[in-house]
């Protein structure tokens, strides 16, 4: 996740055994291209998951390594939350932002984008925090999705 509005991030990848990569993501290329299951920060390839959780101490032991989906979920999740607040207070403290859904829209399409950026936000959570490249069956919940917020 990122700052919504504050310029273009750089996404910076380094797969294993391979030199660090950077690139410059427009928002075009945000919304078509990495807004899907496969480029979701918990459906990547994790070290401690390739290793079968485990590792070789100093000393030749072998030892269990946390998993760090484990302890990155919340933390995405509440980096999640918190641009949406964020977006949502903004979005909010516009004049007319309560009125009928189209002239919202496109008072923000005019300004400065936050209810739109609110709404692509709210849009794409499923993929976003995706844990598996699976899509949920019909009527199911994804993976983390009790206590999600309901409507706008």
């Amino acid at each position: 996740l990122n700052n919504c509005g504050d310029g273009r991030p750089l996404l910076v990848t380094q797969p294993i055994g391979q030199r660090p990569r950077v690139q410059v993501l427009d928002s075009l290329d945000r919304l078509t291209v990495h807004t899907q299951r496969r480029t979701a920060v918990l459906t990547g390839r994790f070290t401690c998951c390739e290793t079968g959780h485990r590792r070789k101490t100093a000393d030749g032991r072998e030892e269990c390594l946390p998993c760090d989906k484990v302890a990155l979920r919340p933390v995405l999740s509440a980096l999640y939350e918190t641009q949406l607040a964020t977006l949502r207070s903004k979005f909010e403290a516009q004049p007319g932002h309560a009125g009928p859904f189209w002239d919202v829209l496109d008072a923000s399409m005019r300004g400065d984008g936050t209810f739109f950026k609110h709404m692509l936000l709210r849009m794409h959570r499923q993929c976003l925090l995706a844990e598996s490249l699976q899509e949920p069956a019909e009527g199911e919940a994804p993976p983390g999705a009790s206590g999600m917020p309901i409507g706008w």
